[in-house]
């Protein structure tokens, strides 16, 4: 088992959220890190 001495509370919230998805599919609103890779991926491969 990890050793969790030291750690805040909030280190281990989750936050839950229900973005609206519209006719079109697009959402109204987009969580941080979600479906990302390329994104990161592209930026690992130009060095930014």
């Amino acid at each position: 088992m990890p050793d969790l001495s030291g750690k805040m509370m909030q280190d281990y919230l989750t936050e839950v959220t229900q973005p609206f998805i519209d006719a079109d599919g697009r959402l109204d609103e987009w969580p941080g890190g979600f479906l990302d890779e390329w994104d990161n991926n592209l930026k690992k491969l130009v060095d930014f």
